[in-house]
């Protein structure tokens, strides 16, 4: 029986640990660099097949971008239907939808009480306004003789003035 000596034992393994782990570990070149990349228009980040390309930091599921394109940010999901909107900083930004028949989206991207904007009030199902001025349907400037200026046509429980006829 013969007996091979610890050290060439040693060396062997090494070896072969070296050769399984750079087969295993490379990378084709050219590849992508921590440091930044001279790139050309051929070049990208990505896949070659239909898998999803995911990120992580901490090892923790941050974003999905699926293979059919559509991009999952983990810090908006499960809340709830919504819309995203932008920072000053460009961070993204979720905001719920209330699902309160009350509130409408308001210009500056939340929402608030239609009774806050402009005299607009809610009585049971039907909204009005208290102001004291002239409220226009299809016009921009309705005629200040009259608290409502429809232009086109309408269902009124009053009187109804049309190019100086009065029905009633």
């Amino acid at each position: 029986m013969s007996h091979t000596p610890p050290q060439f034992l040693n060396i062997s393994l090494v070896i072969a640990l070296a050769i399984s782990s750079t087969n295993m570990l490379s990378q084709n070149l050219p590849f992508w660099s921590n440091n930044g990349n001279n790139v050309s228009s051929t070049d990208f980040f990505g896949s070659t097949n239909a898998a999803d390309l995911r990120f992580r930091t901490n090892n923790l599921a941050r974003m999905t971008l699926t293979s059919a394109g559509t991009l999952r940010v983990n810090s908006l999901a499960g809340a709830g239907s919504g819309f995203v909107s932008l920072d000053v900083n460009g961070n993204l930004l979720r905001a719920n939808f209330t699902n309160d028949t009350n509130q409408v989206l308001s210009g500056d991207g939340t929402f608030k009480n239609i009774s806050s904007i402009g005299g607009w009030k809610f009585s049971g199902n039907n909204i009005y306004n208290s102001n004291s001025g002239t409220v226009g349907i299809g016009t921009s400037s309705p005629s200040s003789g009259y608290l409502l200026d429809v232009n086109g046509d309408a269902h009124f429980s009053g009187n109804i003035f049309a190019s100086g006829l009065v029905l009633t």
